[in-house]
């Protein structure tokens, strides 16, 4: 299994019904979705967390998990190096080629196309910055290869 493969994405989409004060109907109040990597052993414990914490023992809230998905190819890992994790997420294939970038919990973006460029790099060091523009600029044909098999399969 690869580092890429190590990692599921869960896609949760979650309805929360709360009484409407004027009637005794339930209205769906709040709709959301939400994606996050996360290792295998941990999607249960975080199904459990959402629940108990959004409905806990109140029995006027009803919840309902719409739909809930394990994809192992959510956020392809391009490149692990010194510490940075170059990779892309799934459903980026309306956005122009680009890569992201992680090191604990700093974060970036950088373009690929039209030109490589820097769309944001929060919390690296001067020299991790440069380190990545490096790296993009050697692997950008390689990122793009790899881009354009996964999302023109």
């Amino acid at each position: 299994m690869t580092k890429a493969a190590a990692f599921a994405a869960a896609v949760i989409q979650c309805r929360i019904a709360l009484p409407k004060a004027a009637r005794s109907k339930m209205t769906w109040l709040y709709i959301f979705r939400t994606s996050c990597g996360l290792k295998l052993s941990h999607f249960q414990a975080l199904l459990m967390l959402i629940i108990n914490n959004l409905v806990g023992n109140r029995g006027w809230v009803k919840f309902e998990v719409w739909a809930f998905s394990v994809k192992f190819d959510e956020m392809p890992t391009l490149l692990f190096l010194n510490g940075l994790r170059f990779f892309f997420y799934s459903n980026e294939n309306n956005e122009p080629i680009h890569v992201h970038v992680t090191k604990g919990s700093a974060n970036g973006k950088i373009w690929l196309e039209p030109l490589i460029s820097i769309e944001y790099l929060i919390g690296f060091t001067k020299a991790e910055e440069n380190d990545i523009l490096e790296t993009v600029q050697n692997k950008s044909e390689e990122f793009k290869n790899r881009w354009n098999e996964y999302f023109r399969k």
